[in-house]
């Protein structure tokens, strides 16, 4: 699934069955930053409405949420509790 920040239409974010997010920028055509951290799939993800973070959600049954995904070393902050795989989000 590919999800592109209403915000900033040169940023969309790919989820990947590789257990990685990849941020691409559209200017460049190329994939400007690589976000891992989840143990299985992933299966959603969505920009926050103000588009300075993302949330992806896992067959790990965790949401992680990535805060300014475009600076160098965003801070990750993962949700567990789920029973089950994350299978879409809402935001």
């Amino acid at each position: 699934m590919v999800q592109w920040c209403s915000e900033s239409m040169h940023a969309c974010v790919v989820q990947s069955c590789d257990k990685t997010l990849m941020v691409w920028d559209m200017r460049t055509g190329e994939c400007s930053q690589v976000f891992e951290g989840h143990e299985s799939d992933i299966n959603s993800v969505r920009f926050y409405p103000s588009g300075d973070a993302v949330a992806t959600g896992s067959d790990d049954a965790t949401v992680c949420i990535t805060l300014s995904y475009l600076s160098p070393s965003p801070p990750i902050h993962f949700l567990g509790g789920v029973n089950l795989c994350v299978i879409s989000l809402l935001l």
